[in-house]
């Protein structure tokens, strides 16, 4: 139940259809997180895998899956973690990673396929013709 305080004055219209509210505010800038933090194809690969395999693994099997080196998988595990995409916890010494939530790897997945069917899609209609601003293989922009 909302106070006087937080109630709109009466008779104003309250925020206008599709305005954005401040609670979607919040959520767009988790948003734009996650996807600075996808910015990176290994960072989208190592997700899948948490995702495939749908339980914890350690991060020396994350080292040889990936031929990251420790220290680098180090870090792409710790921004993975400050955006709240994954979740690391000590059994003895080893690390073991996993997704925070099921529906981020069910996001990834959802979007690889959205854009490998687009590309499939544009191979076919750019094969027909030619791709303006695209480099040939001798280095020459096509459209000069």
């Amino acid at each position: 139940m909302q106070n006087d305080e937080t109630k709109p004055p009466q008779g104003s219209p309250g925020p206008a259809k599709g305005a954005v509210t401040e609670d979607m505010l919040v959520v767009l800038k988790q948003q734009a997180r996650f996807c600075k933090t996808m910015g990176h194809p290994m960072r989208l690969f190592i997700l899948h895998l948490l995702h495939e395999r749908g339980e914890e693994i350690g991060q020396s099997e994350l080292v040889e899956v990936t031929g990251l080196t420790r220290a680098s998988l180090s870090q792409h595990i710790a921004q993975m973690s400050a955006a709240g995409l994954v979740i690391t916890r000590r059994d003895g010494r080893f690390v073991l990673v996993r997704l925070a939530r099921a529906e981020i790897g069910q996001a990834c997945e959802l979007v690889h396929r959205a854009l490998r069917k687009h590309a499939e899609e544009g191979a076919e209609r750019f094969s027909e013709q030619e791709q303006p601003g695209v480099t040939n293989a001798t280095g020459d922009d096509d459209e000069s």
